[in-house]
């Protein structure tokens, strides 16, 4: 079932897309720098910045699942089926994949 959508709106859901794929990548970069100050850096020292820095990784954390889970769930803004999934094969698939396994739809709003 495929819907016809402005390409202004198109194009904007999958800035959106973009973007929240952009900052899943970047906060698992920060999890893993903030684990490696707090694990290897600040052995001992400084217990009260090893604290701020275990608040820090649990928000960043809680990053990581609210846009990982947001790009696993996302609809595809034209065919309207999972944007990474296949609905025959709903236990394959690819959240970090830049075109829509369904029809094709790149994130940069080509093949539209």
């Amino acid at each position: 079932m495929e819907t016809e959508i402005p390409s202004k709106e198109l194009k904007a859901k999958l800035k959106n897309r973009s973007w929240v794929r952009k900052v899943f990548f970047i906060s698992v970069l920060a999890f893993i720098l903030i684990w490696c100050v707090g694990a290897f850096i600040l052995v001992d020292e400084l217990i009260e910045l090893r604290n701020y820095l275990f608040y820090a990784a649990l928000f960043v954390w809680v990053v990581i699942l609210a846009s990982g889970l947001y790009l696993h769930n996302a609809k595809c803004p034209r065919c309207g089926n999972k944007y990474s999934a296949q609905p025959k094969w709903p236990y394959m698939f690819n959240t970090f994949s830049r075109k829509c396994i369904n029809c094709g739809l790149k994130l940069d709003g080509s093949y539209i």
